[in-house]
C-alpha cells in the first residue's frame, strides 16, 4: 500500500482539521494518507526543525498530497495583508513550501488542491489575488454545492491533466483566493471562463483549483487524479 504524506492545518483559531474525502479518496486507490502538520510549531524558534520535518516525511513516503485550507500569508510573495484573508497559517505555509521542494527535489508526485495549488505557485515564485470578489471575480466560492459542478473550465488538450483526467467539463469551487502571477516553473492547464487558472503543472506536479476529494465518489475523472498520484 503506497504512503502518502497529506498536509493539513489549521480550520479556525481552536481547531486543526483535515477533510475525510482525503484519505477516503487514497483508500479507494489502494493508498494511505500519513497526516503532516505543523502543529505544535514555531516559525520563528523551529525553522530548522520545520525543514528537517518536511526532509524526513518526504523521505518516508511514496508521493505527496497538499490540500486545502485557509490562505496563504501575503507575505511570502512579497504583498501586505487585505483585510480581506481568512485565517493564516505561516507555520504550515513554512512546512508546505518545505515539502514541496524536497518532493521535487526527490522526483516523488505531487497532487495540490486549492490551497495546495495555491502554495505550490507561491512556493517555486508565484503570487495570488487575496480576494476574488475585490477584483470583480465571483462565482468561486460556492460552499452550499461543494459536491457538485458549478461552473465550466477548459483544459489544455497538450497538458499532463487531459492525459490523466480526459476533458473535464466543469468543477466544485470553494475558493476565494486564485493564480494572480504563474511561477516562472509552471505550465498553466486549465482555466475557468473568466480567466482564472484552474490547473497548473509541471514534473511530477499537478495541482487543481477546484476540490477532486468532494467528488471522486461519482465521478471517475476526478478519481483518475489519485490513481496518477499513486502509479
Amino acid at each position: 500500500m503506497k504512503r502518502i504524506t497529506t498536509t493539513f492545518g489549521l480550520k479556525d483559531d481552536y481547531q486543526y482539521a483535515l477533510y475525510v474525502g482525503y484519505s477516503q479518496a487514497l483508500a479507494a486507490v489502494n493508498a494511505r494518507a500519513i497526516p503532516l502538520s505543523s502543529i505544535g510549531l514555531n516559525l520563528e524558534r523551529d525553522r530548522d526543525d520545520i525543514k528537517n520535518l518536511a526532509k524526513d516525511s518526504v523521505d518516508n513516503c511514496d508521493a505527496v498530497m497538499i490540500c486545502g485550507g485557509l490562505d496563504v500569508d501575503p507575505v511570502r510573495y512579497g504583498e501586505e495583508p487585505s483585510t480581506l484573508l481568512s485565517h493564516l497559517d505561516p507555520e504550515r505555509d513554512e512546512l508546505e513550501i518545505a515539502v514541496i521542494r524536497e518532493a521535487m527535489q526527490q522526483k516523488k508526485k505531487v497532487l495540490a488542491i486549492c490551497r495546495g495549488l495555491q502554495i505550490v505557485n507561491v512556493a517555486l515564485g508565484g503570487t495570488l489575488h487575496q480576494d476574488l470578489e475585490s477584483i470583480g471575480i465571483s462565482g468561486h466560492a460556492i460552499w452550499d454545492r461543494e459536491a457538485e459542478i458549478v461552473h465550466p473550465i477548459s483544459v489544455d488538450a497538450d497538458s499532463q491533466l487531459v492525459k490523466i483526467t480526459g476533458e473535464l467539463k466543469g468543477v466544485n469551487s470553494l475558493h476565494h483566493q486564485g493564480i494572480k502571477d504563474l511561477a516562472p516553473t509552471l505550465k498553466a492547464s486549465a482555466w475557468s471562463n473568466d480567466g482564472l487558472i484552474e490547473a497548473v503543472e509541471c514534473e511530477n506536479v499537478v495541482g487543481v483549483q477546484w476540490h477532486p476529494e468532494r467528488l471522486f465518489k461519482d465521478d471517475s475523472q476526478n478519481l483518475a487524479l489519485f490513481e496518477w498520484l499513486v502509479e
